[in-house]
């Protein structure tokens, strides 16, 4: 119950940053619409000034033509009427936020294309960077409000990712069958069958507390990614050989870059601690009975 109840305020937290994201974004394209409207001119000589502090830009001409004039100020009423309606219903009103990222990424990519073969001017560049970046911030909120990901979160307790059939799963399911293998002491260098041991692993750093889980997925990312770094090639981890993933993670192991070793260490530390206290791989080693009480005191 307290996970679940933890789980729902997390949810309500993220809502809340959601709808304060929007509602800015709402007053901004409000102020900003105004002021093409009623100062027109003014905002040119201002970004022609802001460009000229900045480096060598050319100035965007005034115009008296108010034709484009109206049709930006319908623009931007627009967007702040999206903007009011995704607020106001964050869910049911989910996908206006591609219909506005769609608007935006038009100004964008009309600018820097104005920007690149028309007139240098900085007012383009500013649009284009400005709106680009309202682009990706309305994507990054539509999939935060996923209602997929709500469910699994609230399933799992896990973050995105690590739930069954996420990405980070597979890759940790990579690693602990890598690590596993490579030790020569398990049935001739062969791991024993060892089922739900990705499960057992997760079960045990959900006990840690939140953190745990959330502190994993970067660590796995790190080891699925690193490839062109340590390793040198395009591929990532998961789509290496068995031999070439062995000879990748030794290379974590033994590492003089501290932050390095220290990615795989807890891992692998975990995942054989879990793995050699089951009584069938006891058995394999050697070790007939447990060495420990677990009806007592556990592996921990």
């Amino acid at each position: 119950m307290n996970e679940i109840g933890g789980t729902a305020r997390a949810g309500t937290e993220v809502e809340r940053l959601v709808r304060l994201n929007v509602v800015a974004l709402m007053w901004a394209f409000i102020i900003v619409g105004a002021l093409f409207f009623l100062v027109p001119d003014g905002v040119v000589v201002f970004t022609n000034l802001v460009g000229s502090w900045l480096g060598e830009f050319s100035e965007a001409p005034q115009t008296g033509f108010r034709l484009w004039l109206s049709l930006a100020t319908a623009y931007m009423v627009l967007v702040s009427v999206l903007a009011y309606l995704i607020q106001r219903d964050l869910h049911g009103n989910r996908p206006l936020l591609l219909v506005l990222a769609a608007g935006k990424a038009a100004s964008s990519l009309t600018c820097l294309l104005f920007y690149l073969f028309s007139l240098d001017a900085f007012g383009y560049l500013l649009n284009f960077l400005v709106d680009g970046s309202i682009v990706l911030n309305c994507l990054v909120l539509y999939r935060v409000l996923d209602p997929r990901r709500r469910t699994r979160a609230r399933a799992s307790g896990l973050p995105r990712g690590l739930e069954r059939g996420g990405r980070g799963r597979a890759i940790l399911d990579a690693v602990l069958a890598t690590v596993l293998a490579d030790d020569d002491r398990v049935d001739g260098g062969r791991a024993v069958p060892s089922p739900a041991l990705d499960e057992e692993l997760l079960e045990y750093l959900r006990g840690l507390g939140p953190s745990g889980p959330r502190a994993l997925l970067p660590a796995l990312l790190a080891i699925e990614y690193g490839t062109p770094f340590w390793f040198g090639t395009l591929r990532p981890f998961t789509r290496l050989g068995p031999a070439e993933r062995a000879q990748y993670l030794r290379g974590f192991e033994t590492s003089r870059f501290y932050l390095r070793e220290r990615v795989l260490f807890p891992i692998r530390f975990l995942a054989t601690t879990l793995f050699y206290a089951r009584p069938e791989a006891e058995a394999a080693i050697g070790y007939e009975r447990p060495r420990i009480d677990r009806a007592r005191v556990g592996i921990y």
